[in-house]
């Protein structure tokens, strides 16, 4: 385990504990045995750690999930992640800006809703500009949807919200890709 996975699973712990806010960054580094020194060299404060668990937790749940055909199982994933992380969520939700991790949230849904539209759109004369539009429509609905789920505590079934997402993407994100290369060809 490497001294980034070690100060996040110390964060972890020290959450169960007390609440972020009282959290230190010598909390953390007597807990992983390193100086503060080490900790800065790696991370400038502790809402860094934070971003960078977020970082880590999602791509190793979406993986390779992001292509037209497997955008919905990397979404599921995603959710799950959450779900399985549900006290460090609600907890840096409460403690940290909603905008700061919604700002990563959608950095993360755009990387995975561009791979889906270049796979979409291969071969096709799509304006970097539509990409662009498409990907923010989708990211604001998805994340939407996701930040909606944890406000309301991760009740329902994420796989059931996924699905139904998937219904509405398929009939509306592959015809307006098409819609836009026609607009474009038109011009």
């Amino acid at each position: 385990m490497d001294t980034k996975e070690k100060l996040a699973e110390a964060l972890r712990a020290k959450m169960k504990e007390k609440p972020l806010s009282r959290i230190t960054i010598s909390d953390l580094t007597t807990a992983v045995g390193i100086n503060r020194q080490t900790f800065y060299y790696h991370y400038h404060d502790i809402y860094e750690l934070i971003e960078d668990i977020y970082y880590r937790e999602t791509m190793r749940a979406i993986g390779n999930d992001n292509t037209i055909e497997t955008w919905q199982t990397g979404l599921a994933k995603l959710f799950h992640a959450v779900q399985n992380q549900k006290d460090f969520v609600e907890q840096t939700f409460r403690s940290i800006s909603r905008e700061h991790i919604e700002d990563f949230l959608y950095s993360i849904m755009e990387n995975l809703i561009i791979n889906a539209i270049n796979d979409t759109s291969a071969g096709l004369l799509l304006k970097e500009e539509d990409k662009k539009l498409v990907a923010d429509f989708y990211k604001h609905a998805l994340i939407g949807m996701l930040l909606s789920w944890v406000k309301d505590g991760m009740r329902r079934n994420p796989d059931e919200i996924v699905a139904k997402i998937e219904i509405l993407a398929r009939d509306g994100f592959t015809p307006a890709i098409s819609t836009f290369v026609k607009n474009r060809q038109q011009c």
